[in-house]
């Protein structure tokens, strides 16, 4: 399979048969799974019902070839999704399809280039517009911040009582 066409239409049979209508030729899930890690997508439809069975097949490959990358949901949330009612349904849907589109936005560069800032990635490296540290926000905190340490500073010195001098020593007569 190439790269050329970047989506696989693909039928399932009763047989459970798959067949890639795009190729012309019978497929099995390790070359559609092959596919989708080159990058390209899948699209399986049931020959009879003309129902999508795309996230079950996605689904079948994940469970069968890479059961490690289901871990990275906690049991707590599945159990939550099989328990969902609408309104949580609704939830769970959005907050993926958020996630998605922030992912899909950030593709290139690649949004992760590293497990450990993946946060840096997120934000752009160099400022529009050059900072001038001596304005703004900060610098005007950082007067205020003088003025008061200032303040507080002439306030204990005139609170402070001079020490008593010791008067002399006067000989003993």
């Amino acid at each position: 399979m190439t790269l050329d066409d970047t989506t696989l239409r693909i039928r399932r049979y009763p047989n459970r048969r798959l067949y890639d209508r795009t190729h012309g030729r019978y497929v099995t899930l390790q070359e559609m799974e092959q596919f989708v890690l080159d990058g390209g997508t899948i699209e399986v439809t049931d020959s009879r019902t003309g129902e999508d069975l795309t996230r079950q097949i996605l689904t079948q490959i994940l469970s069968e070839r890479h059961p490690h990358k289901l871990e990275m949901f906690p049991t707590a949330m599945l159990h939550s999704m099989l328990r969902a009612n609408d309104l949580v349904f609704q939830f769970w849907q959005s907050h993926f399809t958020a996630l998605l589109q922030l992912m899909e936005s950030a593709k290139e560069p690649p949004p992760f280039p590293s497990p450990l800032n993946w946060l840096a990635s997120l934000v752009p490296t160099t400022p529009s517009k050059p900072v001038d540290p001596t304005s703004g926000p900060v610098a005007d905190l950082e007067e205020r911040l003088r003025r008061l340490e200032t303040q507080v500073a002439g306030k204990a010195k005139s609170k402070r009582k001079p020490k008593p001098q010791p008067k002399p020593k006067q000989p003993k007569k």
